[in-house]
């Protein structure tokens, strides 16, 4: 199709509307007074390829009471605001990859309660504070690869209590190549649940994985195609007895201690 815009009463009647796709079209604005009048018993959006550039405040709040799946992946998004998803308790599955986004405000996603899966893969997103997930309680998957991030807070993912797994891959996280000085640091002490964690292809010269307590679930750590040519002797510790694999192949590292793992 070619649509444009949506008026306000376009889906006025339509109360049991469960699922909705808009793919293809050409859609650069969903307003936010779309039907704020109705409440809808939407479960399933997707918005898939169209051009919408800006997530405003209260963009979804017709739609909270029930919607559980939202794909707003390749459009032009480049500003999420910070209430855009307020209210949306339900959605446990966002799709915003493909995208031009490169910052997230703090509290973004605080609403969410319910999301098991967020994928904010290949956009431009440089820097990741310390709450930029705040309120993810029950996040299990969060796909970040193919961005730009060059900053990363190393308590960032210390309160998804619930995650399985991190994709970092493809990012420019940095780090000084002598000795360490600067490092790229990642607390996952409090990730129970935690089974892969994936920080390929970063540009990581040097990294510390901070681990205080025993991760049962933790089996695969993947380096691969990074800039380590140095091991910290205490970059892993007897907590990760669990660990089944460890990719550090395509780096820079010339000695490996037997005491490194």
């Amino acid at each position: 199709n070619k649509l444009v815009d949506l008026e306000e009463i376009t889906f006025k009647n339509l109360f049991n509307l469960k699922k909705l796709s808009l793919v293809s079209n050409f859609i650069s604005n969903f307003h936010t007074d779309l039907n704020t009048s109705n409440k809808f018993n939407l479960t399933n959006l997707n918005l898939e390829f169209n051009n919408i550039k800006q997530l405003k405040n209260n963009t979804f709040k017709s739609m909270c009471l029930y919607l559980t799946t939202m794909n707003i992946e390749k459009n032009q998004v480049k500003e999420i605001e910070i209430d855009s998803f307020k209210c949306l308790s339900k959605l446990n599955y966002l799709n915003i990859s493909f995208n031009q986004i490169n910052y997230l405000f703090v509290g973004t996603f605080q609403d969410l309660k319910s999301l098991l899966v967020l994928d904010l893969s290949q956009n431009n997103i440089d820097n990741l504070k310390k709450d930029t997930f705040h309120g993810l309680i029950n996040l299990e998957y969060i796909f970040l690869n193919n961005n730009k991030i060059s900053k990363i807070d190393s308590s960032i993912f210390e309160n998804l209590l619930n995650i399985k797994l991190i994709i970092l891959k493809n990012n420019v996280l940095k780090g000084i190549w002598i000795f360490c000085v600067e490092l790229i640091s990642l607390n996952i002490s409090k990730n129970k649940n935690l089974t892969y964690l994936d920080i390929s292809n970063s540009g990581i010269a040097c990294i510390n994985i901070i681990i205080k307590e025993n991760l049962d679930n933790f089996t695969k750590l993947e380096l691969s195609s990074n800039k380590i040519q140095y091991l910290r002797e205490d970059w892993l510790n007897s907590n990760t007895s669990s660990i089944k694999l460890v990719n550090l192949t395509h780096n820079k590292l010339e000695l490996i201690k037997e005491h490194y793992f």
